[in-house]
């Protein structure tokens, strides 16, 4: 794979698991990564950061892929405020409903919730 102009994503993750145990990856990519996870089925979550700045011209999508033919549903899991910027946490496909534990843990987790008053 190494050198591949554009390796197949169901391969390379095949590899990461079975050779180097890799359960979980987060991947920090641009619309073509993206796209090719998406359209290989391999993302279950998205991670989102929106900051306060407009842009405008002709710039690249989240995804680059075709047509999403139905669109892919996101499922809000959780959305955090730090400094004007806004962090979201989309699951990906199927609504799965989020427990009291899961908002928990998340929040716990999190730098970014209010403190408790």
């Amino acid at each position: 794979m190494a050198g591949a102009e554009r390796p197949d994503p169901v391969e390379v993750m095949r590899v990461l698991r079975q050779e180097y145990g890799v359960r979980r990856l987060l991947c920090e990519g641009g619309p073509t990564l993206n796209g090719a996870l998406l359209t290989a089925g391999l993302l279950n979550e998205l991670f989102l950061t929106l900051a306060p700045t407009l842009l405008a011209g002709d710039g690249p999508s989240l995804v680059a892929a075709a047509p999403l033919r139905p669109p892919t549903m996101l499922t809000l899991r959780s959305l955090y405020e730090h400094e004007g910027e806004l962090y979201l946490r989309y699951l990906i496909g199927q609504p799965q409903p989020l427990s009291i534990d899961d908002a928990s843990r998340d929040r716990r987790k999190s730098a970014f919730w209010p403190a408790p008053s």
